[in-house]
């Protein structure tokens, strides 16, 4: 029986998991992801590991009973010193799970933030769960919308949450 969702800021020495969990979930939901599994299958160790080493973004891992279940990437924007939400993702049967532990990973997680931080997020419009969870979470439409990269036949919502400070 789990004893519940941790989540924990991904290092350099976990690209292999982070690789795995995103590829799992492109393969499940890809209509929700501005990249296409074709691509990221192709990226190198180097990539990945380099996307963990930026001192501008942090990637958090849910784990349950030791697997890795989901992720989330977050990254300051240098622009407009607003949190973008580059990434998340939740297997099948423990997304709903790893959404409501999300709330626990504060923008101030990245080392160099000295404050929380507004966030952003795009949701594909059809995700009718995940923009249910992102409200429940204070997030709210912003009126953006834009065609999905990987598939512009689907169109994404931004949501926005403003910092606490």
């Amino acid at each position: 029986m789990s004893e519940g969702i941790e989540v924990v800021e991904a290092t350099v020495d976990d690209w292999a998991r982070v690789k795995d969990v995103r590829l799992r979930a492109l393969a499940d939901a890809p209509e929700v992801f501005a990249r296409r599994l074709e691509d990221e299958r192709e990226r190198a160790p180097s990539e990945w590991r380099a996307r963990l080493e930026n001192p501008d973004a942090a990637t958090f891992l849910a784990v349950a009973d030791g697997a890795t279940v989901g992720m989330a990437g977050v990254f300051v924007a240098a622009d407009d010193d607003t949190l973008r939400n580059s990434s998340r993702c939740g297997l099948p049967r423990s997304s709903g799970e790893a959404g409501r532990e999300g709330r626990s990973v504060k923008p101030s997680s990245i080392g160099h933030a000295p404050r929380d931080l507004p966030v952003e997020l795009w949701v594909t419009e059809t995700s009718l769960p995940a923009r249910s969870l992102y409200e429940g979470l204070g997030f709210s439409a912003s009126g953006e919308e834009q065609p999905l990269p990987s598939d512009p036949r689907l169109n994404v919502v931004q949501m926005v949450r403003s910092g606490s400070g």
